[in-house]
């Protein structure tokens, strides 16, 4: 199965969620999200956000009513308008061996200590990775 890649976002809206993302780094739980978020599309007075790991986890950072608040206001200042921000959560689809086989022909590995959820916990907790799974 060919999987279409979502057509390129306008220049002003990605720069508009990159200030966006950069300006709310500091919030590490919020900013580590967000590092899998993008734009789907800017409508009138609507930011929607496409979410492609809609786990429990990563829905409650989203929609708690603080970081929802910030998001907006951040979102706001960055694009220059006053934004709602809302979400589309969209489950990861498995793909298959011979699919994963192709398209990560000659990609370097994808390892999960890399995720940055999993590095925000190593360091909110200074964990380190004893044993990898894989192994």
């Amino acid at each position: 199965m060919v999987r279409e890649e979502p057509a390129a976002l306008p220049a002003d809206m990605a720069s508009g969620w990159d200030a966006t993302v950069a300006r709310l780094k500091g919030r590490k739980r919020l900013a580590s999200v967000l590092a899998e978020v993008r734009p789907a599309r800017l409508e009138a007075d609507r930011l929607v956000l496409r979410v492609p790991n809609g786990n429990a986890f990563v829905r409650d950072t989203l929609e708690e009513h603080e970081a929802r608040k910030l998001l907006g206001e951040t979102a706001s200042a960055a694009f220059g308008s006053r934004l709602r921000v809302e979400y589309e959560f969209a489950a990861v689809e498995p793909t298959s061996a011979a699919a994963t086989t192709s398209a990560s022909a000659g990609a370097h590995e994808i390892r999960p200590q890399d995720h940055p959820l999993v590095q925000e916990a190593l360091s909110l907790f200074g964990g380190t990775i004893v044993r990898n799974g894989a192994s």
